[in-house]
Order: structure tokens, then C-alpha cells, then sequence
């Protein structure tokens, strides 16, 4: 038991790159997720009634195959929109979530100290390096990131009931999840210790040391998320064995674990196959190097992107930090 507790605090807690976390005020709070992983119930967790959230600000936007091939120009637009509503033009985001943005803003502007942390909730960017490359640093020193992963396995079992859903393809919930993983270290190297990971079979055999996590990424009293982690908590024989091990045929089962893509995600993140045990790897293995064979996979999912409509060539991973938007309120 002790050696699992252990194993559970060496997989959720927040990623320590650099050193001690600053006692400036969070701003926003980044659920990165590509669905199916419990984003919603985060989401609840951090919102904790008084803090004003954007829910999936993309969606009718980017539905799909167009996920991963969504350009990087949109993308950066997207999240240089919502990390800073002054920066929105109109189309990056759905017009609900533009009115919300700018509400905040309003708020924002309006008063005198600053507000709660905005909380966003995205399962439609999946490649973190996108924050490095769409945001200036100190717009992301004063945020927080939460990623969530999941078995593939289980990722699609509860995907599978939407037939209607745009992702309701094996071959497609493998690529958004190697993204995902295989670029956790683009996001670690710019976001540090401002990074949450959670892994799915981990963190929901313990809402309350998850929550009390999160709490502690974000500065605030531990207690006020727990409540709601406790009242969240399932019965450890409805979590393990996972539901997927019933529910999939073997055929899907087999699909999964030979797709080359969910190979390369299962190999990183610690999933076995053949089994729905596991030898999760620890954050920074996580958020350490990639493998040339992973580099490899990667540049094969990234090439997958459109083109980038600015003067830069095709090559070009990071915009020279004169590019990137300054995140400052307008002059009054």
C-alpha cells in the first residue's frame, strides 16, 4: 500500500523544473486534454463556484481529422485569443465563448485588484508545443497547465458510444494521443513546474490527493477542493479492472494496440498490451527527452498541420519573440 501511495504521488503532482513556484497570482488555468479523460470533471474541480470558465472554445470550429492538421497560424490566433481577449478578432474561438472572454475582460479591466483565475478547458489543441510558440513567457509564468491522459483502451471505450462524434475513429484518437504525449516536453520546457499531469488509472483511484494537488499548483487552501474531489470518489472495484477490458471487442482491442501511433503512446506514457495493468512511467520521464524513434513519430503527426500562413519557412518551430502578442491592458 505504501509503495502504491508513493507511485501515486510520483505520477500526479506537479512537475518541479524550476525550483519553487512564484507567489505572483494565476491568471488562467489550462485543461489540456484530447477528450475522454475526465476534462469535464476537472474542469468542475477547478472552477470551485466562483471562477468564471471558457468550455471548449474551439468546438464546431475544429471537429476531427481537422484537429491535428488545424494550422499552426489558426491555432496560435486561437490561444493568443483566449489567453487575452484584447487580442480576439471576432473568429478565433465560437461567439458564446468570445462573448464570455470578453466579459472577463470587462471585469478585468474594471477593477481595481486582480480577478479570480479564468479556468479553460480545450480537447482541440492537443500539441503543446503550440503554447511555447504562440505565447510570450510571461503570460505563461502566470498561468497553470493540467494534462490528462488516458489508455487508449480506455480512451475509446468512451468514445465509442458517439458514433456521430468527429472522432469516433480508432485511428484518429491514436494520433491526438501520441501529440499529446510526445510533445508533453515542449510544453515542460517553457511551463516547468506550472504543469499538472494526470494520468487517468492514477488520479481517480484518488480524487482527494488529485485534488489537493491541483490545489497546491494553484496556490489556494487545499480544503476548498476537497469536498468535491471526496464526493467524486468511485469504489476501487468500479475502477479496476478498467471498463474497457469488458466493453471492447478483441478486435478493437488488437486495432489499438497494433496502430503504430497508439504504440508509440502506450510505449511513453508506461501502457501495456495485452494486460490492463501498467508500469505508468513517472513525470519526468514524461517530460524528459524524446527517443529518435519518438522524434520520428512526432515529425510524421506535425507534418500532418497545414502550412503557416505568415512569412516563415515550413521548417520554423518557435516565432521570433518580437512576434508574439504583448498581453498588456489598452491604455486608458
Amino acid at each position: 500500500m505504501r509503495l502504491l501511495l508513493l507511485l501515486h504521488l510520483s505520477l500526479s503532482i506537479a512537475v518541479h523544473l524550476r525550483g519553487t513556484l512564484e507567489t505572483e497570482p494565476v491568471k488562467l488555468v489550462h485543461v489540456l486534454s484530447m477528450g475522454r479523460e475526465a476534462s469535464c470533471w476537472v474542469m468542475d474541480l477547478l472552477k470551485n463556484t466562483s471562477h468564471a470558465s471558457i468550455f471548449e472554445p474551439l468546438g464546431g470550429l475544429v471537429e476531427g481529422s481537422q484537429i491535428p492538421r488545424h494550422s499552426q497560424s489558426s491555432t496560435d490566433a486561437a490561444l493568443q485569443c483566449l489567453y487575452d481577449c484584447h487580442n480576439c478578432t471576432g473568429s478565433e474561438v465560437r461567439k458564446d465563448s468570445l462573448e464570455e472572454l470578453q466579459q472577463f475582460c470587462q471585469d478585468a479591466d474594471d477593477s481595481e485588484s486582480s480577478l479570480p483565475y479564468l479556468v479553460v478547458k480545450t480537447t482541440r489543441i492537443v500539441d503543446h508545443a503550440a503554447i511555447s510558440r504562440a505565447l510570450p513567457q510571461s503570460y505563461v509564468d502566470s498561468s497553470r497547465f493540467i494534462v490528462l491522459l488516458r489508455d487508449p483502451r480506455g480512451v475509446w471505450a468512451s468514445t465509442k458510444p458517439y458514433t456521430s462524434w468527429a472522432i469516433h475513429h480508432i485511428d484518429l484518437v491514436c494520433q491526438l494521443l501520441a501529440l499529446q504525449a510526445l510533445s508533453l516536453p515542449d510544453l515542460a520546457a517553457v511551463a516547468g513546474n506550472r504543469v499538472l499531469l494526470g494520468v487517468y488509472e492514477n488520479w481517480t483511484e484518488d480524487t482527494v490527493s488529485f485534488a489537493q494537488d491541483a490545489a497546491r499548483l494553484l496556490g489556494v487552501d487545499a480544503d476548498s477542493f476537497a469536498d468535491f474531489a471526496k464526493a467524486s470518489q468511485r469504489p476501487s472495484e468500479e475502477l479496476m479492472p478498467p471498463s474497457w477490458v469488458n466493453t471492447l471487442e478483441a478486435s478493437e482491442i488488437e486495432e489499438i494496440e497494433t496502430n503504430a501511433n497508439c504504440q508509440s503512446y502506450m510505449a511513453r506514457v508506461g501502457y501495456t498490451t495485452k494486460s490492463w495493468k501498467s508500469a505508468l512511467k513517472s513525470p519526468s520521464e514524461l517530460f524528459g527527452p524524446l527517443s529518435e524513434p519518438e522524434k520520428l513519430r512526432l515529425a510524421e503527426l506535425r507534418s500532418l498541420q497545414a502550412a503557416l500562413t505568415q512569412t516563415l519557412t515550413d521548417q520554423a518551430t518557435e516565432l521570433p519573440e518580437p512576434w508574439k502578442l504583448e498581453f498588456q491592458r489598452p491604455s486608458p
